[in-house]
């Protein structure tokens, strides 16, 4: 299997563990499982266990969509890309806010070549939980915006998650992809795990008119599933997470007009692409320190309905001397072909 990413991420998701394991713990219990023979208004075959409640994939609920009218997708090409977000502060630099505020002042001064010049003026405690991209973050999601445009795909709706680091990847895809038209939606529903950091950071996110003042695409017109707000109050367990994130990715990708659609967010967010599923807090934590930044995949709809899964989808990217170590020691074939 892939090796582990440097020290350095690792404490830093351990440090989360501490506060989320215990928070989860009691609200875990307390979650109501969803009807199981529903999933998304589409009827299902029965399924009985509870334990199997929240194991629909995203393949599952994209299925059991088309099962019921597959004329607007027959004959025409369809691809959801899937992004993580990009490297940022808090997991290159995990003491960034101390040393960069050093003696209380409100001036942000970076003190490493990877660090941003500037970052948006905001109370430095609203970064704690939602901190911006690394210059080396911003590289290699405009890499990733590249290698779409060398397979020629070219999304024009760019859905993201709201904290900082998802819209700044979007944005820099979105830059490399030289395509004026790509805007950006800014959709709660993709958000990380509310109870994974600290709640009250997700309440201190930018809006799209923030996000726009910093000349960012954001596409005003779009109308979100839901608030932050509302999701922050009524998350659940992991489970119910990973059926949010699903869910919406499903009904996304079976209402969509274009033929290619990009997803930015976290981790998490490309594992469930992956017909992956977890269960608890420590699965999640797991997932965040083992995942690469700006990690893509791609979920394609064939000609009669079938849906593919094509973990990868563009060339590789060597970003770090580290990676390529590390790639080095890992089967040839994983590397995708010149085209």
């Amino acid at each position: 299997g892939r090796k582990q990413p440097p020290m350095r991420l690792n404490r830093f998701y351990a440090r989360q563990a501490s506060s989320a394991a215990s928070s989860m713990t009691s609200s875990a219990s307390q979650c109501t499982p969803n009807d199981p023979t529903l999933l998304g208004g589409v009827e299902l075959a029965d399924e009985t266990a509870t334990e199997k409640v929240h194991s629909f994939t995203v393949t599952d609920r994209i299925r059991a969509h088309l099962a019921r009218d597959l004329s607007g997708v027959r004959d025409r090409k369809l691809a959801a890309l899937f992004v993580s977000h990009g490297e940022c502060l808090d997991e290159a630099f995990p003491a960034w806010l101390r040393l960069a505020y050093l003696g209380g002042g409100s001036g942000y001064r970076p003190y490493d070549l990877n660090m941003p010049l500037t970052i948006p003026r905001r109370p430095h405690s609203h970064y704690e939980g939602d901190s911006p991209l690394t210059e080396h973050g911003k590289v290699t999601a405009e890499l990733v915006g590249h290698g779409m445009r060398l397979e020629k795909l070219h999304p024009v709706r760019i859905f993201s998650s709201p904290d900082l680091r998802s819209v700044q990847t979007a944005a820099s895809i979105a830059r490399s992809l030289r395509a004026s038209s790509a805007t950006i939606c800014v959709e709660p529903a993709l958000m990380e795990w509310t109870k994974l950091r600290d709640r009250d950071s997700k309440r201190h996110f930018l809006s799209p008119k923030q996000y726009r003042f910093l000349e960012y695409p954001i596409d005003f017109g779009y109308v979100p599933e839901a608030s932050v707000k509302e999701i922050v109050e009524r998350e659940g367990s992991p489970r119910e997470y990973h059926d949010r994130l699903t869910t919406f990715i499903s009904t996304t990708f079976k209402a969509t007009k274009e033929s290619v659609v990009l997803f930015v967010g976290s981790p998490h967010l490309v594992h469930a692409a992956r017909d992956e599923i977890w269960q608890t807090p420590a699965d999640l934590l797991s997932i965040s320190s083992s995942m690469d930044p700006c990690s893509v995949h791609m979920i394609e709809l064939g000609r009669e309905g079938e849906v593919l899964m094509n973990d990868t989808p563009l060339r590789h990217l060597t970003p770090t001397l580290y990676d390529s170590l590390q790639f080095a020691s890992e089967p040839s074939e994983k590397i995708h072909p010149m085209k």
